[in-house]
């Protein structure tokens, strides 16, 4: 509950400072030191009772009123144009987006990830060695949604030697780190 709030401030609070409409520099500077104190504030808030904890938060704006970049926790090179893995929190906009696609009705969440997207002639995903997935002509896109569709986890369990791509056997991460 804390984090929601906290999130929700934050929220709150660029939306003041953005519909401000200030665009001068003057003003842009202004707008990025506001929004960096109340970054750095509410990441020491959060971050005050986790021991050994190597992490930080950053946080892009772009907007008609202006672009902005403020972190808190990292180190002092991070820009803009940070690359970080976003790991699960992709999830939920991943599900809104398939959600949506289906309600234009671009895709059925309940035809089989083999089958073609409504309309075209392309299926879902690729039938090549790279999205060799078990039991695949079984998958549907409501199943991979909930987590049901036995799936294995790519980045904690070795990928099964019965797929012929060529990390079978490997943790996937593992592979990809591996260059």
């Amino acid at each position: 509950m804390k984090n929601i709030s906290v999130i929700a401030f934050i929220i709150i609070t660029l939306i003041l400072l953005l519909e401000s409409g200030c665009a001068a520099s003057t003003n842009d500077d202004r707008i990025n030191a506001e929004l960096k104190s109340l970054v750095e504030n509410k990441w020491a808030e959060y971050a005050q009772n986790i021991t050994d904890f190597n992490g930080g938060v950053a946080m892009r704006i772009i907007s008609p009123g202006g672009d902005y970049f403020v972190s808190a926790g990292l180190d002092d090179d991070a820009t803009g144009n940070i690359h970080f893995r976003a790991a699960s929190t992709t999830k939920t906009f991943t599900a809104a987006a398939i959600l949506l696609l289906e309600q234009g009705g671009k895709l059925h969440i309940d035809d089989r990830i083999i089958f073609n997207a409504p309309g075209t002639s392309f299926p879902y995903i690729p039938d090549s060695p790279e999205y060799s997935i078990p039991y695949k002509d079984e998958i549907t896109i409501r199943q991979l949604l909930e987590h049901r569709a036995g799936v294995f986890d790519i980045s904690n369990t070795a990928i099964p030697d019965t797929i012929s791509v060529d990390y079978a056997g490997k943790i996937y991460i593992d592979y990809i780190k591996e260059d």
